[in-house]
């Protein structure tokens, strides 16, 4: 094989693997960008809630104080009443933002999945030109270049490149992972919501 055939083989092998690794598709960047200010307003409703409850607990309190007349009676009821309609809104609030941010999690995750899976093809398309390359007799490889000190350039290279595909690999891996452990989490945050109503 000659220096110029390998090089190619090189060359076409690092473009496939850069070129899979560059193709992010913006609509994710714009569903993200979606998600997190719906994330933002819901917070800001709930923030508002909390705010009315708290006022309502004051008012009942005061209520309380008062004298016992039918009046203040009618009050606190009312008072009550308002306060378990703003209690359920709360619920529903951060229940509906529990579900966009599980939403956006798994947004990441798909995003995640197809970086590993592209990287995986690239580092096989490079295992696959690192088998090539090692299929040559070592007369022949040493016969490819113009001196040992080329060669080992080449095989260095070849190294390099593989090592910083497996990292690239492990590190999309995990990432994966502990995005999928937040969701879980998440979703386990969102049925205890449900089920209890807070």
């Amino acid at each position: 094989m000659s220096t110029r055939a390998f090089t190619t083989k090189i060359f076409l092998a690092v473009l496939v693997w850069g070129s899979m690794g560059l193709m992010i598709p913006h609509v994710y960047a714009e569903s993200a960008t979606e998600i997190q200010s719906k994330i933002e307003d819901r917070s800001k409703k709930i923030d508002q809630l909390e705010r009315e409850i708290k006022e309502y607990e004051e008012t009942l309190t005061v209520v309380g104080n008062e004298k016992k007349t039918l009046e203040s009676a009618v009050n606190t009821l009312d008072i009550s009443r308002k306060k378990v309609s703003t209690d359920i809104t709360l619920t529903q609030q951060k229940i509906s933002s529990t579900d966009l941010t599980i939403e956006e999690l798994e947004s990441q995750i798909t995003e995640k999945e197809r970086r590993v899976t592209n990287n995986k093809s690239a580092l096989s398309e490079t295992l696959r030109t690192l088998n090539n390359v090692e299929s040559d007799t070592l007369v022949e490889t040493i016969l490819t270049y113009e001196n040992l000190s080329e060669l080992w350039d080449h095989v260095e290279t070849l190294e390099r490149f593989q090592g910083a595909m497996n990292d690239d690999l492990e590190e999309l891996t995990a990432l994966k992972a502990e995005l999928e452990s937040r969701k879980n989490e998440t979703e386990q945050k969102r049925s205890l919501r449900k089920k209890t109503g807070a």
